[in-house]
């Protein structure tokens, strides 16, 4: 079963498909949807690259107080798992 989102992103690269083949060059519709469909369609990869900045921050923020490579790897681990129980309950 799709959801609206998984929907709105597809229509939303369908509809620039169609422009790019059957358009005129460098133009493009715009609808009052459109910037959300865009967040549909970005959201996932964003949110991932998002999760592993913040994961590499912590790590060396972490590193740099602590000076001990195996107490950074525990809290970094404990955050993985933290942000793992969070989305679960999405």
């Amino acid at each position: 079963m799709n959801d609206s989102g998984s929907q709105a992103a597809d229509y939303f690269s369908d509809v620039r498909a169609i422009e790019k083949a059957f358009g005129i060059s460098d133009t493009y519709s715009y609808d009052s949807v459109y910037p959300e469909f865009e967040t549909y369609s970005v959201l996932g990869g964003e949110t991932l690259k998002q999760i592993l900045m913040a994961l590499l921050v912590v790590f060396l923020v972490v590193l740099f107080v602590t000076v001990s490579l195996q107490a950074t790897l525990i809290v970094t681990f404990v955050v993985v798992l933290v942000n793992l129980y969070v989305a679960t309950l999405t």
